[in-house]
């Protein structure tokens, strides 16, 4: 169920598209009702109902529940999960199969047009989730280190990458996997292994991310939005558990976390990384290597910035509502 308020077709309301348990949406929301801004939340699993969608008169309304929305009453938009879905009403698999594809390339065209992109925005769905390789390639050239990365589905080249006694690590290319039966939720981590690991491989496997295992000092998460950056430094390499990969969280001991300064130079390069990519939100992931060197890993442009904000006392959630609202209020 959505939240909403009742009023709207007022003008100046905030549009956020988001998923039912989305933690970080919901202290955003807190605070715009502390601001008295209204908004209209949409989940991806609420069914909308488009009644109005003239392509020459630029005019767009929709339905969802018992409300109607003309977009012209929307002032800002947050995109932070998921998209917007239509009913899917056919027994046949293969007209649902359909039917989804043309709910994405309604999204596709709808977020693309100028309809949504002259509005004021947090996030880009469009990029919600970027080519992770396309990413490091981007982040190589503002002029970010990078781990020596390889692409390879071959035992042979594989080995030919790698050399003895050092550990290296692999991890998804795409978005992450994560799914559940009745007993367990499995996920996709990133992993170490050794040349010595892929003697029992087949000749030819599925095309995989290898990159080199950098020894650091410690793990950087930071959130930023527009030009300012809030980051959180992780001391995740001395706990055997989140050593290779801090998402693995040790509830019983968990790892220390610090609000932290990246140099500026880093910031900078940040930025400008984002901006190649059109996203004025994101979560990058860097670390600290032992000889002192920032080593870029990948953005998350939906990532869980509450783990940054309530450690560090950033209170991003509060910067997002008033950066929702600018145009009501003055701070």
């Amino acid at each position: 169920m959505s939240l909403m308020l009742p009023i709207l077709y007022s003008r100046n309301m905030v549009l956020i598209i988001s998923q039912d348990n989305d933690y970080s949406t919901l202290e955003v929301i807190k605070w715009l009702k502390h601001f008295k801004v209204k908004y209209i939340r949409i989940n991806s699993d609420d069914q909308v109902h488009i009644q109005e969608w003239d392509l020459q008169k630029k005019s767009f309304i929709f339905k969802i529940e018992d409300a109607s929305v003309n977009l012209d009453s929307i002032s800002y938009i947050w995109y932070r999960r998921g998209k917007l879905s239509f009913t899917l009403s056919s027994v046949v698999p293969e007209i649902n199969e359909f039917l989804k594809r043309e709910t994405f390339s309604i999204n596709e065209y709808l977020f693309s047009s100028q309809l949504f992109s002259e509005k004021n925005a947090i996030g880009n769905w469009l990029l919600s989730e970027p080519n992770k390789l396309l990413v490091l390639e981007l982040a190589r050239q503002v002029g970010l280190r990078i781990p020596n990365t390889y692409i390879t589905g071959s035992k042979d080249q594989a080995l030919s990458y790698l050399e003895n006694d050092i550990e290296y690590i692999s991890k998804g290319i795409g978005s992450n996997l994560m799914f559940q039966d009745n007993e367990n939720i499995y996920a996709v981590y990133t992993e170490t292994f050794t040349k010595k690991d892929l003697s029992n491989y087949k000749e030819d496997f599925f095309p995989s991310l290898i990159q080199e295992r950098i020894p650091k000092a410690f793990e950087i998460r930071a959130f930023i939005l527009e030009e300012e950056i809030f980051s959180m430094a992780i001391f995740s390499q001395k706990n055997q558990q989140t050593a290779v990969d801090f998402r693995k969280y040790d509830l019983v001991l968990p790892n220390r976390t610090v609000p932290f300064n990246l140099p500026s130079a880093i910031e900078n390069k940040l930025k400008l990384l984002l901006k190649k990519l059109e996203l004025n939100s994101a979560s990058a992931d860097l670390i600290l290597s032992e000889d002192g060197e920032y080593v870029f890993l990948e953005v998350n442009p939906v990532g869980q910035f509450g783990m940054v904000s309530s450690p560090c006392n950033y209170y991003l959630e509060k910067l997002i509502a008033k950066k929702l609202s600018a145009y009501e209020h003055s701070y």
